[in-house]
């Protein structure tokens, strides 16, 4: 049986490894499909991604992501100690590795950006922008291109995105119904979770909907 630091550690190698096989589908900030091997410019995605913009939009100008997730029950997100409707999820992904020489020496590196856009009754809601550099002795730093809550956050999970081993649970468990053996204390596991949303105002905005300010 897995413990949750394995399971933690095997989700983020698939999706390395799946970024790593897509990476030449992944679009570039100026709508172009660059050759394997390339980094998005996610710096222009920062910008032209704007709160409440279209899903079909974003696939309009980005291209085809490499994971898409629709949940339904929509996911009750955390942040900033507000829960907010979430009903899709999606995440482009790049990868570039390097050599060089120093003396002697052979100086591997390794880029990884993963850029997670999330959704409610289409419309944008959250960006979260995730550029980690693995460097000597397989140290892995968050470069300062990645967004602020992502920077904000705690590094040593090396989460793809704010809470993404909890929402990824949530999936698994609530929409595709399957039976997840986790100990980690994930915030909607509470016994108590209805009455948090209910007070927290959870339900209006998923009746009603809602817009936030760009925080990416």
């Amino acid at each position: 049986m897995f413990n949750d630091f394995s399971i933690k550690i095997s989700a983020i190698m698939i999706a390395v490894s799946c970024v790593s096989c897509f990476s030449h589908r992944t679009p570039l900030g100026n709508g172009r499909t660059p050759a394997k091997d390339h980094l998005m410019n996610v710096a222009l995605m920062r910008a032209e991604l704007k709160p409440n913009m279209a899903f079909d939009a974003v696939i309009e100008r980005f291209g085809k992501p490499q994971l898409v997730r629709t949940l339904d029950p929509p996911l009750p997100k955390l942040m900033d100690g507000k829960y907010y409707p979430v009903d899709k999820i999606v995440m482009y992904g790049a990868v570039k590795s390097s050599r060089s020489q120093s003396g002697s020496e052979i100086v591997r590196k390794k880029v990884t950006q993963h850029v997670t856009i999330m959704f409610y009754r289409s419309q944008l809601k959250f960006v979260f922008v995730n550029v980690a550099i693995l460097g000597p002795s397989n140290k892995v730093l968050l470069s300062e291109e990645s967004s602020e809550s992502v920077l904000r956050s705690d590094k040593s999970d090396r989460e793809l995105w704010v809470g993404s081993y909890c929402d990824s649970l949530y999936y698994k468990e609530k929409v595709l119904g399957l039976s997840v053996s986790s100990g980690y204390p994930c915030y909607w596991k509470a016994s108590n979770f209805h009455s948090l949303l209910t007070e927290d105002g959870y339900y209006d905005r998923k009746r009603e909907g809602y817009s936030l300010a760009k925080d990416w």
